[in-house]
């Protein structure tokens, strides 16, 4: 499920499923350049971390009640000129 929101005045995107979640203990990995629970090159969500970060915004991934994951992109808006 893709949602797209604004939220004071951020862009949200939140990207959800209701497979198997992602375990707590590695969710502060799938981040990180080369971890992968699939033997491939791990670089996949670090290159959109750090695309994110660059365009200024923050992702993060929880929990979806009663299973899966959430990835959360939010942006800061961007004054109008």
């Amino acid at each position: 499920k893709v949602e797209v929101a604004k939220v004071d005045l951020k862009g949200i995107l939140r990207v959800s499923d209701r497979g198997e979640g992602i375990p707590d203990e590695i969710k502060e990995k799938i981040f990180k350049a080369g971890f992968s629970t699939k033997n491939r090159t791990g670089l996949g969500l670090y290159i959109v971390k750090n695309l994110v970060n660059v365009l200024g915004g923050e992702i993060r991934v929880y929990d979806n009640k009663p299973r899966g994951a959430v990835f959360e992109v939010v942006f800061k808006a961007i004054p109008s000129q």
